[in-house]
């Protein structure tokens, strides 16, 4: 059984970056948080089986790192992002996105399914600072 902050940080680690690179954004899911641990093990084994670019190696590097940082340790998230390298990109990558990670997950922990376009206008909403 996995969680669903775990599944959160994840999918929003790998969103802000997709954002970034700028590439389409997609629909974000954690109503079966279950689910999506097992698809983020099948894309881990089916990405290093296929020997894939470094950019799909950085999303999910990303991903891992993401939700290392952002979500409680989980043994099944960690067996699942075990075989990917650690990479100092992608922790780099986590630290400056930090808050934008952390606003898109907040998001979708709320209200378990996003938009793409939901996902754009979050990433693209400017905090606002406060009057003193």
């Amino acid at each position: 059984m996995t969680d669903y902050h775990s599944a959160a940080y994840w999918l929003a680690g790998r969103a802000v970056l997709t954002a970034r690179r700028p590439q389409p954004l997609t629909d974000l899911d954690i109503s079966e948080p279950d689910a999506v641990l097992a698809a983020a093990g099948k894309e881990i084994a089916d990405t290093l089986a296929a020997h894939h670019t470094d950019a799909a190696l950085l999303s999910l590097a990303v991903g891992a790192a993401a939700q290392r940082e952002g979500a409680a340790r989980n043994a099944a998230w960690s067996d699942a992002v075990a075989p990917l390298p650690r990479r100092r990109d992608a922790r780099q990558f986590v630290a400056n996105e930090r808050q934008a990670i952390e606003r898109l997950a907040r998001a979708l922990l709320a209200e378990r399914k996003l938009s793409a376009d939901m996902v754009s206008w979050i990433l693209n909403a400017k905090p606002q600072k406060l009057a003193a």
